[in-house]
């Protein structure tokens, strides 16, 4: 029985991967653009859905966020996409909390030392909210993974939820000035938001190195 239940779950396991694989190479986002556009009034709708469940099947979301500034233009497009990052990080979320936290959690207490079980799986809140709010400031830390491992450890829900919301907004903001000008690629505005895109992205990836620097020197502190 034991056996047969783990073959069922590799089959599984390679039948989600494939469906995943398959998504990702079958969407354009040229096209998505053009079919959330179609949809007429209810094009915001199209596109809350969709940046509401496409991340959650490893489609980039910051494609998505590009749609947004050019179909809606900026401010509209900010606020269709602040909601979806809510709808979006909260099915993700509770996605991992649900269906892997209790097995990674076992699997984690086997197989690495008590020390650095206790530090990924600290209960306080404030070093949770914190460290999570400071890496939504990173674009270079894939958000979707982020969603996902968020759900497999001790913060809670709303927490969380509130350190995503004002952690994505400066990401999104670039994203979606980069959509909203780039109807002209030769405009000056485009290549001002395309500038300020670079610049954004190696500001946070010095920052996310510093970040890393820290963490290592606590956890060599802490152990």
């Amino acid at each position: 029985m034991k056996n047969t239940k783990q073959v069922y779950n590799i089959i599984k396991a390679i039948i989600a991967i494939a469906f995943i694989v398959w998504l990702n190479k079958s969407i354009n986002i040229n096209t998505l653009q053009a079919k959330i556009e179609a949809m007429g009034y209810l094009a915001p709708i199209g596109y809350i859905l969709a940046f509401t469940i496409l991340p959650a099947l490893f489609v980039p979301a910051l494609s998505i966020v590009v749609i947004a500034g050019t179909l809606f233009g900026f401010c509209k497009g900010f606020f269709l996409t602040m909601i979806a990052v809510l709808t979006n990080t909260s099915l993700m979320y509770l996605i991992s909390n649900r269906f892997a936290k209790d097995k990674v959690y076992k699997l984690l207490k086997e197989k690495i030392s008590p020390k650095y079980f206790n530090i990924i799986y600290t209960k306080d809140q404030k070093k949770l909210i914190s460290t999570f709010f400071i890496t939504r400031l990173i674009p270079a830390i894939p958000y979707i993974l982020e969603n996902y491992l968020a759900g497999l450890t001790e913060i809670q829900f709303f927490p969380y939820l509130m350190a995503t919301f004002f952690g994505v907004i400066p990401g999104m903001l670039i994203y979606l000035n980069v959509g909203t000008n780039i109807g002209d690629v030769t405009s000056p505005e485009f290549k001002k938001s395309l500038i300020l895109l670079l610049a954004f992205t190696v500001v946070t990836l010095l920052l996310k190195i510093l970040i890393e620097k820290i963490n290592g020197n606590n956890n060599n502190s802490n152990l």
